[in-house]
């Protein structure tokens, strides 16, 4: 009998582009007075080439919608970092760590999700299952950049939408039988809604 290829999560998948060398590439490259190209290194090359080609299509359907709102948010702001000062001042690492677990308990999911900070991810913040443990995650990228009035919505995207989701697909006649029903994937739908939320 043929075995299944393991299927591999979108965000330990873009992982894999992150230089493991990026923090002494970004430090090099602001002593040189930004006059050198960083030179990264990656944990497994191939895989790394993989991953990109993997995700290097792009459409350019909403392409004009897009840079109109962002025409709107420059006019408004005048900078991408004043835009961001408007979400209020950066917390340490500390408080949104408290925030992050505050928040799962609140929402009565602590033995159903932990929280990881962790350098190794793509994203800013992503829920993934882990199989090892049964439990799913919420891994939050290191160095923290968040800001005040901003974490809240990162939570209600990762844990609200995302993380809830699965945790309802639990209950469900068609859990662990995608196949055999014909579902097919979620996600288009669900990112919509996760930045809604």
């Amino acid at each position: 009998m043929k075995k299944k290829p393991k299927k591999v999560s979108n965000e330990k998948t873009l992982g894999n582009l992150n230089p493991k060398n990026y923090f002494e590439q970004l430090e090099a490259f602001f002593a040189s007075d930004c006059t050198i190209n960083p030179i990264f290194e990656y944990e497994d090359i191939k895989l790394t080439q993989k991953t990109r080609d993997n995700f290097a299509q792009c459409t350019f359907t909403h392409f004009e919608l897009a840079k109109s709102i962002l025409d709107i948010v420059m006019n408004k702001f005048g900078s991408e970092n004043k835009w961001l000062e408007s979400f209020g001042e950066v917390l340490s690492q500390e408080e949104v760590e408290t925030i992050f677990n505050d928040y799962i308990k609140e929402h009565g999911f602590e033995e159903d999700l932990e929280l990881n900070l962790t350098p190794n991810i793509a994203s800013t913040a992503s829920t993934v299952y882990d199989p090892k443990t049964g439990k799913n995650v919420l891994n939050v990228k290191i160095p923290c950049n968040y800001r005040k009035d901003w974490i809240l919505g990162v939570a209600d995207h990762e844990v609200a939408t995302h993380f809830l989701r699965r945790h309802n697909e639990k209950h469900q006649f068609f859990f662990k039988k995608k196949e055999k029903y014909e579902i097919k994937s979620c996600l288009k739908s669900e990112e919509g809604l996760a930045s809604l939320n």
